[in-house]
């Protein structure tokens, strides 16, 4: 999916027959090693490949639109507007941002703002905890971008897919 989401998207890379044919067999075997036995009872199963799907279509737009991002850009005079482009950094940093204002917003508007402060305030220990988690995400989000920007939407996805199975 990655690999057709990026000539949507317009990334400059070309692919060969051999190179989809490739993503075929490792799209069969990702999705055939989590089918299980297939003998699940009932008509449960809809909802689940519904999300799946959604998963798979976000796993192949996000870092195609990351990689345009980062690549430079022209403007209708031929001419650079953006001088090689977002760093992997300043990409990070305005996705958390959006991110963030998303999830204060939400916070808000539900009413668990005040909550969360006050069990943090209450538990400092968790505050420690979810700063850690926090900077180890980054960290990996920033390895992530920085994949992207040096070999392409498409080898970072490979590369995430088969660090999962």
């Amino acid at each position: 999916p990655t690999m057709m989401v990026s000539v949507f998207v317009g990334n400059n890379k070309k692919y060969a027959a051999l190179d989809y044919f490739a993503a075929i067999l490792l799209c069969a075997g990702a999705a055939g090693y989590s089918f299980g036995n297939g003998n699940q009872q009932g008509n449960d199963a809809l909802p689940g490949i519904i999300l799946l799907t959604i998963s798979v279509f976000c796993d192949a737009l996000v870092p195609n639109l990351q990689q345009k991002l980062l690549e430079p850009t022209t403007n209708g005079n031929n001419t650079l507007s953006r001088a090689g482009g977002l760093s992997a950094s300043a990409l990070m940093v305005n996705v958390n941002a959006v991110g963030f204002s998303g999830l204060l917003v939400y916070m808000i508007f539900v009413g668990h703002l005040v909550e969360s402060i006050q069990v943090s305030l209450t538990h400092p220990r968790l505050f420690v905890l979810l700063t850690c988690v926090g900077l180890g995400l980054s960290t990996a989000v920033f390895a992530y971008t920085r994949l992207i920007q040096a070999s392409g939407s498409v080898a970072a996805v490979a590369v995430a897919t088969l660090r999962k199975v």
